[in-house]
Order: structure tokens, then C-alpha cells, then sequence
């Protein structure tokens, strides 16, 4: 997500970068000369507006929402100390016993130290054993609000900015009007083919597939396919037939010359 955040701020000052040259060379008699000025500070807007939005309610969120993992860390490797201190209480007092002291004062008071080990141990582990399932099943909802904003903030920045970007095709189309005996083609840049318009979520196309017949439903088996015309021959496959037919040709009139030959 920083990532993301650190490219859009790089389109944003490349934006500025580019309205600002723009600004530079536009000189005052050119048609749309104030109106250059204004689309600029509105693209320069938008992308501001975009990109504290995106700061604002995304960011800042994911910055709160990862604070909390530092101490859920510690609490977990505390957990896992007690854990150790606690079998080590325990393998202490079945030592002890093993040997036979019953009454000692080592018994009681390694009785002692196992009670305080196991009640520090369990209250770790129950907070824990409460806390993570939430935690876990917070990713969820964390996800969806996430990125349900960022899409939406995005959709909305491209309807604006598209306007403006119209805005400006539209000026720049009028001063190619001002100025249409200076044209200027760029080589290999594809060419205008009309006004610029929005584009526009395309429809999912019908689905123009004919129904199957019973018998290739029943069978499994597709249709045949009829041929289609054929394809021409290339000219080195011209050539090789011409010459297969003149090679035949002579081996035909040898035979029969030989055939006369035996004949007479």
C-alpha cells in the first residue's frame, strides 16, 4: 500500500510537471490560452484531492490497524517465557517428590513457585486465547473496507479527471482549428480518428452460442467442421508441381519409345 501511495505521488508531481510545460510553451495568441491555465489547476487538484484522500482514510488506517502487532508479539513471546517457567516449576516439584521429600521445605516451596508460574502462565494465555481469534477473523472486514475505499476513491478520481482531459482535447482540437495549415504528425503515433469521448464499462457480451442437437449432446461430440476453401499453394510448391509434371512427362514418352522399339 505504501508503494501504491509512492506511485501516485510520483503521477501527481509528473502531472505538475507536464501541465507546467505546457503552461511554458502556450503562447498568449494561441486559442484556449486562460483555459490551459484553468485545466491545469484543476488536474493538479484533483490529483491533490486524490491523493490526501487516499492518506486520510486508507493509510492512517493501516498504520493503526498494524500498531497493534508489536505488542500482540511481545505478549506472545512472554507467553511462550512463562511457558518455559512454568514446566520448569513443575519438572522441579516431580523431581522433589520423586526423591521422597514429602515434608521438605524445598516441597512447599517449590509448590509455591508452580502455583505463581501457572497463574502468571494462564493469565497470558487466556487473554491471548481470547484476543487472537477476534484479531484473526478482523482481517476480513479490515480487507473489504480497504480496498472497497481505495476502488472507489480510484473510479472517482478517473470520472474527474477524464472530464478535464476532455476539456483539454477539446482546446487542443480548436487550435489545430486555429492553426490547420501547421499540422504535425507524430511517426507512429496512431491517428486522431475523432472527437475524444469517455470510455465506458463495457456490456458483457450475449452468448451467441447455438443450442447442441440431441445427438451431440447425448455423445459428447462436437459437429464437424466443413472444410473451408483451400489455400493457395505457395510459388515454390507451384514450381515443384510444374517440374514433377514435366519429369513425368519426359519418363512417359521414354517408356513408349522403348515400347516401340521392342514392338518393331
Amino acid at each position: 500500500m505504501k508503494s501504491y501511495m509512492s506511485a501516485i505521488k510520483g503521477m501527481q508531481q509528473a502531472s505538475i510537471n507536464l501541465t507546467q510545460s505546457l503552461h511554458e510553451v502556450y503562447e498568449p495568441d494561441w486559442h484556449g490560452k486562460d483555459d490551459i491555465v484553468t485545466i491545469g489547476k484543476d488536474c493538479d487538484a484533483l490529483w491533490e484531492d486524490f491523493h490526501n484522500k487516499l492518506v486520510d482514510s486508507t493509510l492512517l488506517n493501516l498504520d493503526g490497524y498494524l500498531q497493534q502487532f508489536p505488542d500482540l508479539k511481545m505478549r506472545v513471546a512472554k507467553r511462550s517465557r512463562k511457558l518455559i517457567d512454568y514446566d520448569s516449576a513443575r519438572h522441579q516439584l516431580e523431581s522433589l517428590q520423586v526423591a521422597g521429600m514429602k515434608n521438605d521445605r524445598k516441597v512447599m516451596k517449590a509448590e509455591d513457585e508452580l502455583k505463581k508460574a501457572q497463574k502468571v502462565f494462564d493469565e497470558l494465555n487466556v487473554g491471548l486465547q481470547d484476543e487472537l481469534p477476534t484479531l484473526w477473523d478482523r482481517r476480513v472486514g479490515f480487507y473489504i473496507s480497504t480496498f472497497k475505499c481505495v476502488t472507489s476513491l480510484e473510479a472517482k478520481f478517473h470520472r474527474e479527471i477524464s472530464l478535464v482531459c476532455r476539456e483539454l482535447y477539446e482546446v487542443m482540437t480548436k487550435l489545430g482549428e486555429q492553426h490547420s495549415d501547421k499540422i504535425f504528425t507524430i511517426q507512429g503515433a496512431p491517428s486522431d480518428s475523432g472527437p475524444l469521448r469517455l470510455a465506458r464499462t463495457p456490456s458483457p457480451p450475449e452468448d451467441e452460442t447455438p443450442p447442441e442437437s440431441p445427438d451431440a449432446s447425448s455423445n459428447h461430440m462436437l459437429r464437424p467442421v466443413s472444410p473451408g476453401p483451400p489455400r493457395p499453394k505457395s510459388p515454390i510448391q507451384v514450381i515443384g508441381v510444374q517440374v514433377s509434371a514435366a519429369g513425368f512427362s519426359q519418363t512417359q514418352r521414354k517408356v513408349r519409345s522403348e515400347s516401340s522399339t521392342k514392338i518393331k
